[in-house]
């Protein structure tokens, strides 16, 4: 009986090492740096032209093999159609969000899901409106190597600007097209 005990708490003692192996293996919670470019193909509720170009910098935390949570800021700019009648115009967009990005996997190439939700202070002709944005796409990470991956995501972006009119005879909802790509650099 005595053998029976102790064979049970081996096999107990062997599978929560294998269990503990196999979680240090995927254990990586590392903090990074993520420096990204952005392309934005603006609605047309925004009467702009479509191409607009960006840039921002996030910071994130690896939180299991699957999730991270990642703080972002971001500036985006492109012209206002009506520039192109003798108007000036520029869309400025300053911005942060919280994201929580979903990995199937975590491998040289690794996709996700990503879902956001933030801020965004917007400025054309004269207005200026703060806001909120949520955002929803899909992206993947390459491994370049131990310290740097390539990376690259597409996003939905909505933006309610509460009221401010910054458009005439518009309402105060866009919908953008944002496009991403970057580079993530994990601490050591």
């Amino acid at each position: 009986m005595m053998n029976k005990h102790l064979l049970t708490v081996a096999l107990l003692v062997g599978v929560s090492l294998s269990a503990a192996v196999q979680a240090e293996e995927f254990l990586d919670n590392r903090w990074y740096v993520a420096p990204f470019g952005s392309y934005v193909n603006a609605g047309g509720d925004r009467i702009a032209d479509n191409a607009g170009y960006g840039a921002g910098l996030g910071v994130g935390k690896i939180i299991n093999e699957h999730f991270n949570v990642e703080v972002r800021g971001f500036y985006n700019g492109f012209d206002d159609e009506r520039a192109r009648i003798g108007r000036k115009g520029q869309w400025d967009l300053m911005g942060g969000t919280v994201d929580a990005q979903y990995y199937f996997w975590r491998n040289k190439f690794s996709p996700y899901p990503v879902a956001a939700v933030g801020g965004m202070h917007s400025n054309v002709n004269g207005k200026s409106s703060p806001g909120f944005i949520g955002e929803l796409g899909t992206g993947f990470t390459y491994e370049l190597c131990d310290h740097l991956l390539f990376r690259s995501d597409v996003r939905y972006r909505y933006n309610n600007n509460f009221d401010a009119n910054l458009t005439p005879n518009r309402n105060n909802e866009y919908h953008d097209m944002v496009v991403n790509v970057g580079f993530v650099v994990p601490g050591s």
